[in-house]
Formats: C-alpha cells, structure tokens, sequence
C-alpha cells in the first residue's frame, strides 16, 4: 500500500464540531476517490493535533488523487481550519513504480510518436480515397483495387483511431494502455497480411521487399513494446 499521512495543527479558536466535521471528510473519501483504500484517524505525531492516514492501493492512485474535486475539497478545508499542515508520502516496503525505471519511451509514445503516426495514417487514408475517382465497371481488375483502396483506408483510419486510444489510455496509466498498445502494434501487421493475399489474388503479384522488412520492424516493436510495459506493469492499474 502506499500512503499519504495528513497532520495538522488546528487554529486557535476552531470548533470541535468544525474539526470532527473535517476528519469526517476524509474519512469519507474510500467511497470518492479512485485507488483509495482506506482512509483513518492515526494517534497524532510530533506537536500536530490530529492525522489521517490515506492508503491508496497503488502509487499512481496516490499520485492521481491530486486532481480528485472531493480530495481537493477534503484539504482545502484542512487548510483553512490548521495553523500548519504536513503532509508525507510513504509506502509497506514497496519503492514507487517508477523509481530506478527511466520513463523516456512511455513518454515520447504519448507525447508524440503515437497522435503523430495516427495522423500520419489518417492523412494516407485520405490520399488512398481519392484515387477512387474513375467509375466502376471498367474492368474487373480496376473495381477489385479500386475496393482495395476504399478497404486500405478503411483500416488506416482504424488504425489511427485505435492508437489515439491507445495514447489517451497510457497517457492516464490505463489498465488497458499496453494491452491497446499491443493492438495497435499488430493491426498493421494484419492488414498487411490482408493486402499481401488479395494483391495476390488480383493482379498476381506480392509487394515489394521492403513491404517485409516493415512488417519485420512492426514485428520487433510489438515485441519490445510488450517487453517494456510489462516491466511497469504496476504503474497501469487505474
């Protein structure tokens, strides 16, 4: 569990009723904000006339808690009812996640590569509709890839959506972050596969060698991706 003990020195002149009213908040805040465990009034330390100790379940949720309104609401309260508040971190035994784990790849995926490639798509997407623009029935073989294109920008267009997704997702230490990030590592990798089978079956001709060694590249950074995040996988947990 990883904690945060509030203690504070009441003003002179505060209210009994104020200050049980205040406790009582936080005491409530289990049921309010998410990741936290438990929250309870521990003996007070040093000149501080009452603590409370928040336990939240992981050290994003501890970290998280700072844009939680009723969180918010607790302490500012605290603040206007103590002539001095500490507040401390601590954890059972348990380093935060991050500690000693560079964040550098996690944060140029969110921050740049991943809305920056679904852009990227999104634009080729675009490009591949409008090479639709003869009429249909010319040829059996100019309706096939002309239903090639509409289908190939159907899937960048998937694509791009599901790595934004997947950005918010790890942008928030999503539960669900890697995982999408995975997907969306191996989609263009399964396109791919579709495309190299129906050019076979339309024109009688496979892509050209370096269509290979980009899958070959996706494939290597599907698996270093995965490798990576579930090295941090206590971080994703909301």
């Amino acid at each position: 569990m990883f904690h945060r003990t509030i203690c504070l020195k009441y003003k002179p002149g505060v209210a009994q009723a104020d200050a049980d009213g205040l406790l009582a908040a936080f005491a409530a805040l289990p049921s309010q904000v998410r990741g936290l465990k438990s929250a309870s009034v521990i003996a007070p330390q040093e000149d501080f006339d009452a603590c409370v100790d928040l336990a939240f379940a992981t050290w994003q949720a501890r970290k998280d808690c700072a844009l939680d309104e009723f969180y918010q609401a607790a302490l500012s309260w605290a603040k206007e009812l103590s002539a001095s508040l500490e507040s401390r971190d601590s954890s059972d035994g348990e380093p935060a996640p991050d500690a000693g784990i560079p964040l550098r790849w996690h944060k140029f995926l969110v921050y740049f590569a991943l809305w920056a490639e679904a852009l990227l798509l999104m634009v080729e997407g675009l490009r591949m509709l409008s090479r639709n623009n003869t009429a249909l029935g010319l040829s059996p073989t100019a309706d096939a890839l002309a239903l090639m294109n509409a289908f190939t920008s159907l899937c960048l267009f998937g694509i791009a959506f599901l790595q934004l997704f997947a950005c918010w997702e790890l942008a928030h230490f999503r539960r669900n972050g890697p995982r999408l990030l995975l997907w969306a590592n191996v989609a263009p990798l399964a396109y791919c596969l579709v495309a190299l089978a129906a050019l076979w079956l339309i024109v009688g001709e496979v892509m050209p060698g370096n269509v290979f060694i980009a899958m070959f590249a996706q494939l290597l950074l599907a698996v270093c991706n995965r490798a990576y995040y579930r090295r941090r996988a206590a971080m994703f947990v909301n």
